[in-house]
């Protein structure tokens, strides 16, 4: 039986729509890059020269900023539009203005 009342993509709790890019800045955006390389938690505090607690602690800022209720929202938010490049239409909105960063 299909659930009528169940919205695609909400299975993290993510709403759809379109998070304020505006408000990051250009370390959050430094940040969200190498995250966007798939690099792990270790990997980018040490190419920013910052602990993994103080990365932690961006990364939380960032999830306030966006709108985003997990890591895992984050996650999907920047690495998971490379999966779907064959459907670009599918990519969260202003995820091309992160590549350019």
């Amino acid at each position: 039986m299909i659930d009528e009342q169940h919205t695609p993509g909400t299975e993290s709790g993510l709403e759809l729509q379109a998070p304020n890019l505006g408000s990051l800045d250009d370390y959050e955006w430094r940040i969200l890059a190498l995250i966007g390389q798939g690099r792990l938690t270790r990997q980018v505090a040490a190419a920013l020269a910052i602990s993994e607690e103080t990365l932690g602690d961006h990364i939380e800022g960032i999830l306030e900023k966006l709108g985003l209720k997990s890591r895992l929202d984050l996650w999907m938010f920047v690495v998971a539009p490379h999966e779907l490049e064959s459907e670009p239409e599918l990519a969260p909105s202003g995820f091309e203005t992160l590549l350019r960063r």
